[in-house]
């Protein structure tokens, strides 16, 4: 059954092609209209819907009849696709032509199978497709040797297949090595451990027999070179691997755009990294320029370009910025990719509008507060406790502008104590808060016993894979500094 949810939940906006002149179509259309529109869907509720006994005969039939259709749905290739120029289009029209070829193979009389075959082949190498060509070579080699009898076009794909095994062996290999590099480093292994083993990954490929100078390998060097230094928390190697990249990407005579919008978000990363506003904001630019408004990379740029105003405190940026997100979430396929990050930048600019901070076009000022704050709402009931420490340090400081020091005492004893695996700089930025209330808000007392803290956070600044993470939309100095612009030289004693 979750095999189903999962299917609908993949269709996104798109709609649904279902026959529904046969009774199991309609049957299969009400109940995928009902698994759309409800947030808990149970067989109970599809019963109810189909009109039929619980796991009967025409529920199970209903539930099959509507799988095969989104899978059909979500796999068939849409006007246009096939020449769009756009390699996940010519990815998927390749998988079809393999699909039906090799069903055509137990068709003795078919005469698709070798020309759908042949064309899956060709295109797959002429965009570097490594796993279809090796899958396809490995077919025909078959198919000429046992029951088209052509010894020319047998050598031709034997050839071909042998080549291609031996890439795609190469190419796994090298994609281990990133995603236990990717793992390992999450897991706060030791960095020398890590940065051998990356250097073996990255030896095993230079040192290579086969293909050495195909396209895919060659970018995976780059990807685990640019791995190693984000290991090494060095943007200027990121900056400098991922435009070696790109100069290499030009030369190629494949169809690059995918990869290119790869590394170039790795540039834009870096300049995360750095806190670089100038530089990134204008690579964000470029790149939402090139890519497609409803694609992925537009609202990943997107996103990114209101993280890096928000980082930099260019607030007013980070406001239009955000609006610009927003519309690229209307426009996307599944914009719950983003929900989480488009909930918490809502929370942050209504806490910046309502300190002050950032100002709003006063004839919908209202009304843009207002749904900012929905965001705030969304926080407080999420059951993530990093989501949850965001909603108490919105609304502590909040509560501390508008004097509500009681309230404001209520989100401090809410936030989550930091624990021994807790970041060190929630560490500092929790005993920054606490002290507020030691010392009444008595702003030159605060200042004073704080300042210890506060040098140590500093000491540790905001930067490397944290920086990539949403744990601090704006970092915790910041935030600091506008809670400290609201307290005055009088201490409040709460009781």
């Amino acid at each position: 059954m979750d095999y189903i949810y999962d299917l609908v939940a993949q269709m996104g906006k798109r709609s649904i092609l279902i026959d529904r002149k046969p009774l199991m179509g309609k049957r299969a259309y009400k109940l995928y209209q009902y698994l759309k529109k409800t947030n808990s869907p149970s067989p109970v509720g599809e019963a109810a819907v189909l009109d039929c006994t619980v796991g009967g005969a025409v529920h199970r039939r209903t539930l099959r009849h509507l799988e095969e259709a989104l899978v059909n749905n979500l796999v068939a290739l849409r006007p246009g696709e096939m020449t769009s120029g756009n390699l996940a289009d010519t990815r998927k029209y390749i998988w079809k032509l393999i699909a039906i070829g090799r069903r055509q193979v137990y068709k003795p009389n078919s005469v698709l199978v070798i020309p759908f075959l042949k064309e899956a082949f060709h295109l797959a190498e002429e965009n570097g497709l490594v796993l279809p060509a090796k899958i396809v070579s490995e077919t025909l080699s078959f198919l000429f040797a046992h029951l088209h009898f052509d010894e020319k076009e047998y050598c031709f794909f034997k050839i071909k297949s042998d080549y291609y095994r031996e890439v795609n062996f190469m190419l796994q290999k090298s994609i281990i090595c990133y995603r236990k590099l990717t793992f390992l480093n999450t897991a706060d292994e030791e960095i020398s451990l890590l940065i051998n083993l990356g250097s073996e990954g990255l030896n095993s490929l230079r040192d290579r027999d086969v293909a050495n100078d195909h396209l895919v390998l060659d970018l995976m060097e780059y990807q685990l070179e640019i791995k190693i230094s984000e290991i090494k928390n060095d943007p200027a190697g990121i900056i400098a691997h991922a435009s070696s990249a790109l100069k290499y990407l030009e030369s190629r005579p494949e169809n690059t755009q995918e990869s290119e919008l790869a590394f170039f978000t790795y540039l834009g990363y870096s300049y995360l990294l750095t806190n670089n506003y100038e530089k990134g904001t204008k690579l964000i630019d470029r790149l939402l320029n090139e890519s497609g408004y409803s694609s992925h990379n537009f609202g990943k740029m997107s996103e990114l370009k209101v993280l890096l105003s928000l980082r930099t405190g260019h607030y007013q940026e980070a406001s239009e910025a955000y609006f610009a997100f927003v519309d690229a979430l209307s426009g996307a396929d599944d914009d719950t990719l983003f929900e989480r990050s488009n909930t918490l930048f809502q929370s942050y600019l209504y806490l910046l509008i309502s300190l002050g901070a950032l100002s709003i076009d006063v004839q919908g000022a209202d009304l843009q507060l207002k749904k900012l704050r929905f965001g705030l709402e969304r926080l407080r009931m999420s059951t993530d406790n990093i989501d949850v420490n965001h909603y108490h340090f919105i609304s502590l400081i909040e509560q501390i502008a508008k004097r509500n020091h009681r309230k404001a005492r209520e989100h401090w004893r809410a936030l989550a104590a930091p624990k021994k695996s807790a970041g060190i700089r929630y560490k500092y930025f929790y005993t920054l808060l606490s002290i507020l209330f030691e010392q009444g808000f008595h702003r030159m007392a605060v200042d004073r016993h704080a300042a210890k803290y506060l040098k140590k956070m500093r000491s540790k600044p905001f930067a490397g894979e944290l920086t990539i993470s949403l744990e601090e939309v704006i970092p915790y100095e910041e935030l600091w500094q506008l809670v400290f612009s609201f307290l005055e030289n009088k201490r409040i004693r709460l009781r």
